[in-house]
């Protein structure tokens, strides 16, 4: 069996910079004896991959293969763009924040994504409609989401999932913005699992048939609403409350080859 690590260019160079990234990639390549590959070389002589990047095309070859990717192309497609996670869950009955694609049947103020941004970086609020066209021009209108915002703003709570059980429950909390992204300078502590989120999690990993993700839930009062799958999740809020989250994964991948 032959395994590799699998980033695309700005995550692998991040690898040498950023201790979370360096510490999943480089300890998952000890542990396992993988490799770590780029994904837009040739990947055809592997059997097994652990993605940490986000195109479900090379998972999808894999798995065509016979191969084993962590995680699968299925979750791949569905947790990287924002529309498809919301119609998935969607039809799973699990609520969100009401949603819609066009411009014309958004009301405001509301909450503005690109559907394939990551970490907070290309969501926005408009106030009103030339703010929302404005933020069009830069992210594109084929890839927008239009959301009511949250009636509890710059809080979310983040469940990391592997193999369909919680590893850890964060809060994130930011006073200075609806967005409560810890790279954005929220706050982060680990928390008990609201129960709602937690079974609407694992409902999501059990359809999903997903290894490792964090599935984040914003909130109306004490009602939680589904926001967001993250396929290539992050693990800085993990380790900087003393998990070791390559560890843990390494062990998880050993144990379903």
């Amino acid at each position: 069996m032959k395994g590799a690590v699998v980033y695309d260019k700005e995550r692998l160079a991040a690898v040498s910079k950023n201790m979370s990234n360096r510490w999943m990639g480089e300890t998952l390549c000890r542990l396992l004896g993988f490799e770590l590959r780029d994904v837009t070389e040739d990947l055809s002589e592997y059997s097994v991959a652990v993605f940490r990047t986000e195109d479900p095309k090379p998972r999808g070859e894999l798995e065509g293969r016979g191969g084993r990717a962590f995680n699968n192309a299925l979750t791949g497609k569905i947790a990287n763009d924002k529309k498809l996670a919301y119609e998935f869950t969607r039809d799973l009955g699990i609520e969100a924040c009401s949603w819609t694609s066009s411009l014309d049947e958004a009301s405001y103020p509301c909450i503005v994504k690109s559907r394939f941004g990551h970490g907070g970086k290309e969501v926005f609020w408009a106030n009103d409609r030339r703010e929302a066209e404005e933020i069009l021009a830069e992210i594109g209108a084929e890839n927008a989401i239009f959301q009511r915002p949250a009636k509890t703003l710059g809080k979310d709570v983040r469940l990391y999932m592997l193999g369909g059980e919680l590893i850890s429950c964060v809060e994130r909390l930011n006073p200075h913005s609806f967005k409560s992204n810890f790279t954005l300078g929220g706050r982060a502590r680990l928390i008990e699992c609201p129960p709602t989120a937690l079974e609407q999690a694992k409902y999501i990993c059990k359809q999903l048939d997903c290894d490792f993700v964090g599935i984040d839930f914003i909130f109306d009062g004490d009602l939680p609403l589904f926001n967001e799958i993250e396929d290539v999740v992050g693990t800085r809020m993990l380790y900087s409350n003393g998990i070791d989250a390559a560890e843990i994964y390494a062990r998880y991948i050993r144990e379903h080859l």
